[in-house]
């Protein structure tokens, strides 16, 4: 994983993640997020190899906010489709 040139793009396996459009792609192929999705996905980016907690997420994405885990078990379902990513063999 490593930021790209002046465009700040984070790339990691097949995917891009432009930081300036706020896209992500596969192989050059758009994949499609959620805003939401986007921030989670920025955010574990922008924390590798850290235990972040629940609760700490939920600060993250929805500041000063009531909101239930439920969201954020949406918003992690959409990030493993969108990475290919499975439950039982997490990457």
């Amino acid at each position: 994983m490593g930021t790209m040139g002046d465009a700040r793009v984070i790339a990691f396996g097949d995917f891009r993640l432009d930081l300036a459009s706020e896209t992500l792609t596969q192989n050059g192929t758009p994949v499609a997020l959620s805003p939401k999705s986007y921030g989670l996905l920025r955010h574990f980016l922008a924390h590798p190899g850290a235990v972040l907690t629940k609760d700490a997420l939920l600060d993250a994405l929805w500041p000063g906010a009531e909101v239930g885990d439920a969201v954020l078990k949406v918003c992690v379902a959409e990030l493993r489709r969108a990475l290919g990513d499975a439950i039982a063999a997490p990457r």
